[in-house]
């Protein structure tokens, strides 16, 4: 696995199942004819055989193709298949985000999200806004979800002693509390408990 990723690089990182040197190849193609091996490191016992190395002076904003395999420190003859992997590092200029066709980012809005959630509504319409995405939509038809109410449902990390922002109109945490509750359960699939009408807590069970 790849992470950290900068305008020049970014760390590989491996895991071997005894003592052996992690061997890494880096190229700016999928053939790796233009392949640079770099020198190896060791992935040992007293790091669970991990190993992680920084590819550095690569150029900015290209895919960067890397190889990966392991050869026993005690049998330098045996070595393990290849792994390959891929990254892209940073643009070191300004540019648009570009998507697959071609066409640039643009975040969608809408009025309700260019302000706090206050009224009903606008509490619901926070929820919404997120299934205007089609992947999560996606998502959602072929994973069930269970969902758990957070602390940031209301305002940021809300409690009944929260002191709101001047940016709230409505004053009283328990009135904004009670509409972001209703949104919460209107906006998904959860089991309603009909002797506690607004319950969060229940229990499902998988297997025995």
């Amino acid at each position: 696995q790849s992470g950290d990723v900068g305008i020049d690089g970014g760390v590989v990182w491996a895991r071997a199942d005894r003592p052996s040197q992690m061997m890494v190849e880096v190229a700016t193609t999928e053939s790796f004819k233009d392949a640079r091996a770099l020198p190896p490191i060791t992935a040992l016992p007293e790091s669970d055989f991990t190993a992680k190395m920084l590819l550095e002076n690569l150029p900015s904003g290209q895919d960067i193709f890397y190889r990966v395999r392991f050869r026993d420190l005690a049998h330098i003859d045996i070595a393990g298949e290849p792994v390959v992997g891929r990254f892209r590092t940073a643009p070191s200029d300004r540019r648009d985000v570009k998507l697959p066709d071609g066409k640039i980012w643009k975040n969608i809005t809408i009025p309700e999200k260019a302000k706090v959630a206050e009224t009903l509504d606008e509490y619901r319409a926070a929820h919404k806004y997120n299934f205007l995405d089609s992947n999560l939509r996606a998502f959602n038809a072929e994973v069930p979800i269970f969902v758990q109410w957070d602390d940031h449902e209301v305002t940021n990390n809300w409690s009944l002693s929260k002191q709101l922002p001047a940016a709230y109109k409505e004053r009283d945490i328990t009135v904004l509390a009670a509409r972001a509750a209703k949104a919460f359960h209107e906006m998904y699939p959860m089991r309603e408990s009909i002797v506690e009408p607004g319950r969060v807590y229940r229990t499902l069970s998988y297997g025995p």
